[in-house]
C-alpha cells in the first residue's frame, strides 16, 4: 500500500490510545509527554517500513567486457525496487 496521510493519522491515534490506556491511574499524573511522543515516533517509522515504496530509475551508460555476436547491450534502462529499513 502506498502511503496514506488518513491512514498515518489512525496509526497515530491508535499508538497513542495504546499509550493512555497503558497507563497506571490517575494518568494525567502519571503522563509523560517525552514517553507519549516516542510512541508517536514508533509508530510513524512502522507505518513507513510497512507502507513505503522506493522505485528508482537506473541508468547504464556504457558496458564492458561484453561478447561481441547477435544482442543488444548498454546503454538502457531499468526499474529497481527496495524497501526502507
Amino acid at each position: 500500500m502506498a502511503l496514506n496521510g488518513d491512514a498515518l493519522g489512525l496509526a497515530l491515534l491508535n499508538a497513542m490510545d495504546s499509550y493512555v490506556a497503558g497507563l497506571a491511574e490517575p494518568k494525567e499524573e502519571n503522563y509523560n509527554r517525552e514517553a507519549a511522543f516516542k510512541e508517536l515516533g514508533k509508530a510513524i517509522v512502522s507505518y513507513i517500513i510497512a507502507n513505503a515504496t522506493v522505485t528508482s530509475n537506473v541508468t547504464v551508460t556504457s558496458v564492458s567486457g561484453v561478447t561481441t555476436g547477435p544482442g543488444v547491450s548498454g546503454p538502457g534502462t531499468g526499474t529497481a525496487t527496495g524497501t526502507i529499513s
